[in-house]
């Protein structure tokens, strides 16, 4: 009998749905007074960027907040551990509270039968490891040491609790939107240096490093603990853009590694067709992308390494020309464009070679300018319902095509700081910064975007099949 296409596909058990966040965007409690601080504390202190204060205070209000979760009906959280607060100064060693405090957050989500997905760098490192870490060789292996020494601390603790360790880390968050960011367009701190190409592709290839220290790391230090070997990753910007994107992950596994000139290729068209606008951003990026800046990356890798054990992509709008507008780039997150119908057909190109892989997407959402205002909440007068349900819809259309999606996370389970600002809201559950942070039963334009969250994700959780 064929199967209504009404009804969603088959989801296996063992797919993860989740919310993500990140440290610096929700914990606050940084860059104040005697806080630690971290790479943004300068701007923050110039007046660049708004400072983060409270913020969204889930640093203390994380038991309530993961106790929101419990309305959703999903299986994995995903957070990141600030490094400037594990390690507030060059000699200090980790901190045993802020350790202690992670971990209890981690143990609180698995209460809540959450599976804790665990990001090490999420855009932010220490202050006093200078503006421009990813140009120094000797980072990777600082990094490294610091994820290692972390990733055993936490699983010790963890371990008093009654708790296994940390299963899934996430080495470094979207290290080709941090450098476009950082060294080419200008909108996160850097160096006095002169940015543009050359230091982007050397911070580009160093993160990537870092990436590769790390994970070997981790899996050498769980293996003499005696504990099971984690999972770990990295977690990509979908960008249409070969250079900026599944370059990275073709160059960090062995079969694809000498193929990238053929791979670039296959990946365009398989994108076509493509306007002026992209094309031009095609042109731009790839120009800014040095592959003689990744010889060290190459060279650090054995000759049968494959440096990924799953694989991990932020979807939101991939296709850069379309953030160019008639009056100029697009620069808010409500005037950014957003079509999940194109995600299978992205997708699929992005997996290339790499369907052995199993790939989750860590991050998907949209998003408004918060209430009141003049006007709708975007210009294209999308609702957070509306994004979720094609968004959730697209994911059943990959799992038809037999895309190996594992999980599904969206950005994000509160309002948070925006790289700058709190204007955005990304959030299930709106924050009124105005009264204390106060959570909110909807999102920022006053809909049950939660519910409508839940909703999606029971339908497919009752298509699963049962278990054995």
């Amino acid at each position: 009998m064929a199967r209504s296409p009404l009804l969603p596909p088959p989801y296996p058990t063992s797919f993860l749905w989740g919310v993500a966040t990140a440290a610096y965007q929700v914990e606050g409690g940084l860059n104040g007074a005697g806080q630690p601080r971290n790479n943004w504390a300068a701007w923050e202190d110039a007046g660049r960027v708004e400072r983060t204060g409270q913020g969204v205070a889930f640093w203390d209000r994380y038991a309530d907040d993961l106790e929101l979760t419990r309305s959703l009906a999903i299986t994995a959280f995903r957070m990141s551990l600030e490094w400037a607060r594990l390690e507030p100064t060059a000699t200090s060693g980790l901190d045993g509270a802020a350790l202690d405090r992670y971990t209890e957050i981690i143990a609180t989500a698995r209460r809540h039968h959450l599976e804790p997905i665990v990001t090490l760098q999420h855009f932010t490192h220490p202050e006093w490891l200078g503006p421009d870490p990813w140009l120094d060789p000797a980072v990777p292996a600082r990094f490294a040491a610091f994820a290692r020494d972390v990733a055993l601390a936490l699983g010790r603790r963890l371990a008093d609790r009654g708790h296994p360790p940390v299963r899934f880390f996430v080495t470094v968050n979207e290290p080709n939107s941090l450098c476009l960011a950082t060294y080419y367009l200008g909108a996160f701190p850097r160096g006095p240096g002169m940015g543009g190409a050359v230091d982007l592709s050397r911070a580009l290839s160093g993160i990537m490093q870092a990436h590769v220290h790390a994970r070997r790391a981790v899996r050498d230090a769980y293996l003499a603990a005696g504990w099971p070997e984690p999972t770990l990753t990295y977690n990509a910007w979908a960008s249409s853009v070969y250079a900026a994107d599944r370059y990275l992950v073709d160059l960090l596994r062995p079969a694809t590694r000498h193929h990238t000139r053929d791979l670039a290729r296959a990946f365009s068209r398989a994108l076509t067709p493509r306007g002026p606008a992209q094309r031009l951003a095609e042109l731009l990026v790839t120009r800014a992308v040095k592959p003689d800046a990744f010889a060290p990356l190459i060279a650090e890798l054995g000759r049968d390494e494959d440096a990924l054990d799953v694989l991990g992509l932020d979807y939101y709008h991939p296709f850069l020309g379309d953030y160019l507008g008639w009056t100029g780039p697009k620069k808010h997150p409500w005037q950014w464009p957003a079509e999940p119908d194109r995600m299978p057909d992205f997708t699929a190109a992005w997996l290339g070679p790499h369907t052995d892989k199993p790939l989750y997407i860590l991050e998907n959402g949209i998003g408004t300018r918060p209430a009141p205002h003049r006007g709708h909440h975007r210009p294209d007068r999308l609702s957070r319902e509306r994004a979720l349900t094609d968004a959730i819809a697209a994911v059943d259309r990959c799992l038809l095509r037999e895309l190996p999606i594992a999980g599904y996370f969206h950005w994000s389970l509160l309002d948070n700081y925006e790289w700058g600002s709190f204007a955005p809201r990304f959030g299930l559950f709106a924050v009124d910064y105005a009264a204390d942070a106060r959570r909110l039963a909807t999102d920022a334009t006053g809909a049950d975007a939660a519910g409508a969250y839940r909703a999606l994700i029971q339908a497919r959780l009752a298509s699963a099949p049962a278990r054995m």
